[in-house]
Parts: C-alpha cells; structure tokens; sequence
C-alpha cells in the first residue's frame, strides 16, 4: 500500500486496495501487521544471528569469495556473516519505520 503513496507514477498501486482512500485507511494498519509478523521472525531467530569470532572471520575471508575462491571460506553455522548483517539491517530498518 505504501507504494502507491511513494510516487504518482505508482498510485495504480491502490486499486489493490479499493482506491486512494481505502489504500490510505489501511496502509497504517498493513504496517503494524507487517511489524507484527517481523517482530514474531526476530524473536524466533535473533539468537542464531548474534555475532560470533567466526563472524569476524568469514568477514575478513570474504574477498576469496568475491573471487570465487569458495574453499578458502571459514566454516560457518546456520548463517553466514553477511546474512546475519542483513538480518540486524533489517530489524534496524523496520524498528525505524515503526516509529516514523
């Protein structure tokens, strides 16, 4: 819903919704739902995503995969060093649209 608001050139957007005043009733409602189900996912699996020394390590290996170099890659968990930034960029990023 929120695209439709985001450019004119995206305002067909709120046909989906019923038309620019139902896009904009319900856009602040589809958003606490969508922090509602986030909040639910971070709770789940914050704590597969805190930073480790090894982290730090597939870190500062990260350029022998950028060549391609796969074998060179420290042993990792569950997830990677680049997906647990992603992961913390986004609960960082959704927290900061809650509040605006």
């Amino acid at each position: 819903s929120g695209l439709a608001f985001f450019h004119p050139s995206l305002y067909f957007f709120s046909a989906l919704f019923g038309g620019g005043v139902w896009a904009r009733i319900l856009h602040p409602f589809f958003g606490v739902i969508m922090v509602a189900a986030f909040a639910v996912l971070f709770l789940r699996l914050w704590r597969e995503n805190v930073f480790t020394p090894a982290d730090r390590e597939w870190v500062e290996h990260s350029a022998d995969m950028l060549r391609g170099n796969k074998a060179a890659m420290p042993p990792v968990g569950k997830y990677n060093a680049g997906q647990k930034g992603v992961f913390w960029l986004m609960a960082g990023c959704l927290a900061v649209l809650l509040v605006t």
